[in-house]
């Protein structure tokens, strides 16, 4: 079984990292969680900016992703010892499809065309398999696309330290900050990362998010091949 913290490392790096890429690439959008886009939205709408019919559709699409997806789970695939490996496969490759698209007809100048829409879309439903990833096989580690509550938590904890947690509270507390604090320290190295690739890539800069899947699904399937010890 593929180690859970390094899939929640690579997710958390790979969140930031395609959130950053696609706000910068696509006209402001985010692909990898649904929150943004309603700002985003309403602020294209009243300035007038280019790019909201994908912002509009991003929610649908999230929603209708992840409906398509518990389906396969609970009535295709059932009970698969590959489950995993075909998400993060099925990832991997809207990631790749989206990336051939945006450096074959990027940069969108209008957001609004059929293919700048289309392009957004896909990383919207890869991402949002991101995301059901996290949800059905890593239920117990920290978001790894959205930073808001476990930043949150992060600062309750640190300040109960300052003010005197008792001896087994502190264990509780370093424990719980020992799993946090690098999902936020990943996912803030993802957004660097992904604004130093657009710089200096331009649309080629989500090529490298989608190499970063496709080994994570090759190592996913070699390692559902070997025995559980």
């Amino acid at each position: 079984m593929l180690n859970q913290r390094l899939i929640s490392a690579i997710l958390g790096f790979t969140g930031g990292y395609m959130d950053t890429a696609g706000f910068l690439a696509l006209n402001g959008l985010f692909t990898a969680h649904v929150t943004g886009n309603f700002v985003t939205l309403a602020a294209a709408l009243v300035t007038g900016s280019t790019g909201y019919i994908d912002k509009a559709l991003a929610i649908p699409v999230f929603c209708l992703t992840i409906i398509l997806f518990r389906f396969l789970q609970l009535s295709v695939f059932k009970v698969d010892q590959f489950l995993m490996s075909r998400y993060l496969t099925l990832h991997a490759l809207l990631l790749l499809i989206g990336s051939i698209l945006a450096i074959e007809y990027g940069p969108f100048l209008d957001g609004n065309s059929l293919v700048a829409t289309l392009t957004g879309l896909i990383f919207v439903a890869g991402m949002t398999i991101h995301n059901v990833i996290h949800r059905v096989f890593l239920p117990e580690t920290p978001p790894t696309t959205v930073m808001t509550l476990t930043t949150t938590q992060i600062m309750l904890d640190c300040s109960d330290l300052m003010h005197g947690a008792s001896p087994d509270e502190k264990i509780v507390i370093y424990k719980r900050l020992k799993s946090l604090v690098p999902t936020v320290l990943l996912f803030s190295l993802g957004c660097a990362g992904g604004a130093i690739a657009y710089k200096f890539l331009n649309m080629g800069c989500f090529l490298i998010a989608a190499l970063i899947m496709c080994f994570l699904a090759i190592k996913s399937r070699v390692e559902s091949y070997q025995p559980v010890s």
